[in-house]
């Protein structure tokens, strides 16, 4: 069921298309190379449609840019430099303007869903994708077991991306779906052995090769899939993915077929599901722990053999919101003035990245944690020397899960005691050398929790780290490990940690912008405020001030801003 469908390029023609995208193209639909013939018929013609050709794709984009410019945000910076490298090319592949996507400004939000100052989730309709905002992504892992004894650690992600505010899109002639960017992130990793993960490859709406389902609630790219097998609920799911990992001299194709069955109800992550939402952005997030594998219906494949799975438990997360990734400006030009008043001042303490990690306890219990970066550990990102950084100890907030799907928040601290360095590459996508969490150690003091889950370590299933790459170029670390305690494992989990390395240079290549240093500073600066704004913010915050609260029920009122999960 998981082998590739061989093929070649001799049978077709491969039209206008680029080589990065015939590859991308391939690779989703399990085809050694590309080949026109071989794809469904529903893709030939969207494939090779004008809507599809380089020259639309870049003169869509340069359009969007252009009237961001025309029309710009109060209270923002300029991004004349910024969109001036972007718009200098007249023919852009997917790939190129799915980087140049993530390299926006604040501005990029305008036109998108902005986020509710609270929300009543409706399951399973809300597991859809969410095309109207500007980002989203469904996330499966997990370990699973085979009948013969083996043990994987999975990862499954569905990332997809809204090009341009709805309204725009559907003003060019595209549709929600054709105005996605997705890209399908699989990793296998057999316990002991070594990471395998797949090449990421994004997808373009306009190829035909993205398909998606609000009742049952499914999502493809080529021929990758999650779908629910009824319109009333979300689970079962069926899972099915496969890819190569070309990150050594010898190709090693990996995939998984799983059936997940729901043992444990929606958990809601931050404030109520706002993880967070400020003003209009942020996340909505939450989760499901605790899911099950059928046996019956599940099977990993690994360099070369099939493995038919005895059992195994998955965690299933869905986050989808806007002025994430790319960052963007909140909707109330008092709160952008403070925001940039409080960059003036030195009070900004948000840094990109986080660290997040689960705990599946054999109990049945469970615990998810997520730390932020902030500014005052800035010393631990980055880091490409020979020796790794020190202990790490960071403030979390953790989610306990117990027998009977009650959650709870609590305050915990992770202490990073083990570091890995990068030094996988996957294609065009170069390993930064930076150090990532490798070991961490779990304390939380909350008395409300099982004592012996109070305190844990989780060590990774394999030695040599467990990174990877998103399609625009940004590398992270994503991998299972051995939940501990006493040197006992009582546990499986998944650690995960961003915003480690600078990607800036990487992103800039896979755009097709030269990575000058006058580029690279425009890229790293893009949203800071200079002089003549923060002057300009400290005066329209005197003469308007706001009040900030946590309150969704002050939503409206006159002056007021309302932040959930941030305060």
């Amino acid at each position: 069921m998981l082998s590739a469908c061989g093929g070649g390029s001799s049978s077709g023609e491969s039209g206008a298309l680029d080589a990065g995208t015939q590859r991308n193209a391939a690779d989703v639909l399990w085809l050694d190379s590309f080949d026109r013939a071989a794809l469904p018929l529903e893709s030939r013609e969207a494939m090779f449609a004008p809507k599809n050709r380089p020259d639309a794709l870049a003169t869509r984009f340069s359009n969007h840019l252009n009237a961001l410019l025309a029309d710009p945000s109060a209270l923002t910076p300029d991004y004349g430099k910024l969109y001036g490298l972007m718009t200098l090319q007249t023919e852009s592949s997917a790939q190129q303007i799915y980087a140049m996507n993530t390299l926006l400004g604040l501005d990029s939000v305008k036109g998108f869903q902005p986020l509710p100052a609270a929300k009543a989730f409706t399951w399973p309709i809300d597991d859809r994708v969410q095309t109207e905002y500007q980002v989203g992504w469904h996330f499966f892992v997990g370990s699973v077991f085979a009948e013969t004894g083996e043990e994987f650690g999975v990862q499954l992600m569905f990332w997809s991306h809204s090009l341009l505010p709805p309204a725009v899109a559907a003003a060019a002639g595209l549709s929600p779906l054709e105005n996605l960017m997705s890209e399908m992130h699989l990793a296998v990793t057999p316990v002991g052995d070594r990471h395998y993960r797949a090449r990421p490859a994004v997808i373009a709406g306009t190829s035909g090769l993205l398909k998606m389902s609000d009742a049952p609630v499914s999502f493809e790219i080529g021929r990758n899939a999650m779908r629910s097998r009824s319109a009333e609920s979300f689970f079962p799911v069926d899972l099915v993915a496969r890819g190569v990992d070309r990150s050594r001299a010898e190709a090693v194709p990996i995939g998984l077929k799983l059936s997940l069955r729901q043992t444990k109800g929606y958990v809601l992550n931050g404030a109520d599901g706002m993880a967070p939402s400020c003003d209009g952005i942020g996340t909505l997030y939450y989760s499901v722990p605790g899911l099950q594998v059928d046996p019956a219906l599940s099977e990993i494949e690994v360099k070369g053999k099939t493995y038919k799975i005895s059992h195994g438990k998955l965690w299933y997360d869905h986050q989808w919101g806007t002025g994430f990734i790319p960052k963007g400006h909140v909707r109330h030009r008092s709160m952008r003035a403070l925001t940039n008043a409080r960059f003036a001042a030195g009070l900004d303490t948000s840094y990109p990245g986080w660290d997040w990690m689960f705990a599946a306890f054999d109990d049945g219990t469970e615990m998810a944690l997520s730390a932020l970066h902030t500014t005052a550990l800035t010393h631990f990102y980055d880091q490409t020397g020979p020796t790794p950084p020190p202990v790490m100890t960071v403030n979390a907030t953790a989610t306990y899960i117990d027998q009977a799907a009650r959650s709870q928040q609590v305050p915990a601290t992770v202490r990073v005691i083990e570091w890995v360095k990068s030094t996988a590459s996957h294609g065009e996508f170069e390993a930064t050398g930076t150090w990532y969490p490798d070991r961490v150690e779990v304390e939380t003091a909350a008395e409300s929790i099982l004592a012996d889950k109070r305190r844990f370590t989780l060590r990774p299933i394999v030695q040599g780290g467990q990174q990877g790459f998103f399609a625009a170029g940004m590398e992270y670390s994503e991998g299972a490990v051995f939940v501990e305690q006493d040197g006992r494992v009582v546990g499986r989990g998944f650690l995960e940690s961003t915003g480690y390395a600078d990607n800036t240079r990487q992103s800039l290549k896979l755009a097709g912008i030269p990575a000058t240093p006058e580029a690279l500073e425009v890229v790293r600066a893009r949203d800071k405020p200079d002089l003549a704004l923060a002057a300009a913010s400290a005066q329209y915050l005197a003469e308007h001030p706001i009040e900030v609260t946590d309150d969704p029920g002050r939503a409206g009122e006159a002056n007021v801003v309302v932040c959930r999960g941030l305060l």
